[in-house]
């Protein structure tokens, strides 16, 4: 619904500036001033180490200081940063280098509202005169200035407070406009964001006005349950930044525009493109910037992201680490569990390890396949004939298998493997990894099995792995001198409260870091000149593809959109790791049926476990509760 512009008594509309035509890419405009404070604390000589919280006091003790000679009165930038002078928390010098800073770091975050911009082009394209109106205390001349680099205009008069001394939140800038432009108050439409200083008031006036929610308030109304609102603590100083830049850039993207409706009850609009951006996105970067930092602070030249959940954090670290002070090249090491762990069964302690690990029932056959690479051609006739390789084994068969692996089975699971231990250090070299001087893996998580193999295939104990979690099970290569560390906490187990363990544990967290374009690697075979090529097993999930690929692409521009805006503040921007995955974890665990159903005929995908067929949600059509993902099919079933 948009006004009616063509009413002949209409001569007039105004629009109001910040929210409405123009907007942060942050959740608050006090946002700018966190972003300031590193900059202020040298410009002050580290007097001020606390911008974010002082600037907005000194605004409010300027106002109070007007307050008893001109109470409505407007007050100037200038006015704010003289009274830090006044306080001598800076100089006069040091107040203009901060002042021309706040105005540097809000040119730089402004952007276009599409969806004011739409009815201040309708509103011309029916004849009428437009001027902008607003409370602000930003000088004109930059006003101007960011106005015609956003290419908003033309526009007959810009009324500003600071400008004029009054406010449209009193009414006496709307006064102004009615007698400069001398309209009756009927004959004047605004149009504005807040609901008292351009709703409320102008119609007090004799005014008509339209109430355009801002884009925050709109995105906040589409998911009230799980709407971050930060983690600051003392762990984390100014830890609620971050979420506020995702905010900013998610409510911008997705909110601003009225061509882009999101449904109601929806977070993320069913669109997996829109859940990429708004919920993995938050949280890939986050690991990034902590990624950087870790590398720069370690020393570390080289990261090997590993397959496949590598694949997206690579991608948001590409993507991130051209606007950061920091030296690193990146590659992308293919590898899996099965094909690496198969090529260093040095011991019985190995083979007795991968015994015991986790697997779902599967036939025999399939299980010494999925845990040693071993086929049933490949097992010694005289212990084939006595094996059934199609019955099905469980977790509770281990008193059979472990006699099995290591009585009967040893001999020829060395010997490949050392068949594989070869293949691995061609691969390995060619890679450029054996070469690579102090380097880490990169990957999800979470035990540290496979950094510890390539360091064996590597003879490199130095080699240091950075996750985005690990589990009591990395205490294993810790141990054996291995570095680790991840984004959330050194080590995580059953009992963490912080969030639900079994989404960051399980399968379910895993889900969209795997890039679902490639399948799992089964092991290297020699190719063409004898040299080592990957092994893939072949995709049997186009649903994962599809989503999957959309999903990436959304996190990969949420990754662009940070970098483009933020990225002089981002290398040392601390960020808490539950406030980056909050809005994943909400939709894992808390989704709306429209979201969901983003997850419907998705596979599970993990190749290491023995695990056929199952779906996070099954197909449309099916019953949905025998689907992995319990929340998601209780919102699809609480939805009929």
């Amino acid at each position: 619904m948009i006004p009616d512009f063509s009413d002949p008594t209409l001569k007039a509309v105004s629009f109001d500036l910040f929210d409405t035509l123009i907007q942060r890419a942050v959740a608050q405009p006090r946002d700018v001033f966190a972003l300031m404070e590193p900059r202020v604390a040298i410009l002050s000589g580290g007097a001020i180490q606390n911008f974010q919280v002082l600037r907005p006091q000194a605004e409010r003790l300027t106002r109070l200081r007007r307050r008893a000679s001109a109470p409505r009165r407007e007050v100037t930038l200038g006015e704010i940063y003289q009274t830090l002078v006044d306080l001598r928390l800076l100089t006069s010098e040091t107040a203009g280098l901060a002042m021309a800073e706040e105005m540097a770091v809000e040119r730089r975050l402004l952007a276009r509202r599409e969806a004011g911009l739409k009815l201040l082009g309708a509103a011309r394209a029916a004849g009428r005169r437009i001027v902008l109106v607003s409370d602000m205390y930003l000088p004109e001349d930059f006003v101007r200035e960011v106005l015609a680099e956003l290419n908003i205009g033309p526009y007959a008069a810009l009324y500003l407070s600071s400008t004029r001394r009054a406010m449209k939140y009193y009414g006496g800038l709307f006064r102004t406009v009615l007698e400069r432009e001398g309209l009756a108050p009927h004959e004047l439409l605004h149009v504005g964001d807040n609901e008292k200083s351009d709703v409320e008031v102008p119609a007090g006036l004799g005014i008509r006005t339209f109430h355009l929610p801002k884009a925050l308030d709109d995105f906040k109304s589409h998911g009230p349950a799980w709407f971050p609102k930060g983690w600051p603590d003392a762990t984390f100083p100014g830890a609620s930044l971050f979420p506020s830049l995702a905010l900013g850039l998610t409510a911008a993207r997705f909110y601003g525009d009225p061509d882009r409706t999101v449904p109601a009850g929806s977070c993320f609009g069913g669109d997996p493109f829109h859940l990429g951006y708004a919920a993995l996105g938050p949280a890939a970067a986050g690991f990034a910037l902590w990624l950087a930092g870790k590398a720069r602070a370690d020393g570390v030249r080289e990261l090997f992201f590993l397959s496949r959940d590598g694949s997206l954090l690579k991608q948001a670290f590409d993507l991130l680490v051209p606007r950061l002070p920091l030296e690193v090249k990146t590659h992308y090491l293919h590898n899996s569990r099965k094909a690496v762990l198969t090529a260093t069964l040095n011991n019985a302690a190995d083979l007795v390890d991968a015994v015991m690990g986790y697997f779902q029932p599967v036939t025999l056959g399939r299980w010494l396949d999925d845990k040693f690479g071993l086929a049933a051609e490949a097992i010694p006739p005289n212990v084939r004939r006595r094996l059934a390789l199609g019955r099905v084994v469980t977790m509770g068969d281990r008193d059979f298998l472990l006699p099995l692996v290591l009585d009967d089975l040893a001999p020829v699971l060395y010997a490949r493997a050392a068949e594989r231990r070869a293949l691995w250090r061609e691969y390995l070299s060619a890679a450029g990894f054996l070469a690579a001087g102090r380097k880490a893996v990169v990957d999800i998580g979470f035990s540290g099995a496979v950094q510890a193999s390539l360091a064996d295939l590597a003879d490199d104990r130095d080699l240091r792995g950075y996750y985005v979690i690990t589990d009591y099970r990395a205490g294993r290569p810790v141990q054996n001198g291995l570095r680790m560390d991840s984004f959330f906490e050194p080590f995580t187990d059953t009992f963490s409260g912080q969030f639900p363990h079994k989404y960051l544990y399980h399968c379910h967290f895993e889900t969209f870091f795997k890039d679902g374009r490639e399948g799992a690697l089964d092991g290297l075979a020699k190719g063409a000149g004898g040299r080592p090529v990957p092994l893939f097993r072949p995709l049997t999930a186009p649903r994962n593809q599809e989503v999957g690929t959309a999903v990436f692409q959304g996190a990969a521009a949420f990754a662009r959109d940070l970098g483009e805006k933020f990225g002089p503040w981002l290398m040392d921007m601390p960020v808490n790791p539950y406030s980056a995955a909050q809005a994943y974890l909400a939709f894992l665990t808390a989704p709306t049926a429209l979201d969901a159903a983003v997850m419907r005929g998705l596979v599970v995908d993990d190749s290491f476990c023995g695990t056929d067929v199952r779906y996070f949600l099954t197909p449309e059509g099916t019953d949905p509760s025998a689907s992995a993902w319990a929340e998601g099919a209780a919102a699809l079933a609480g939805s009929r």
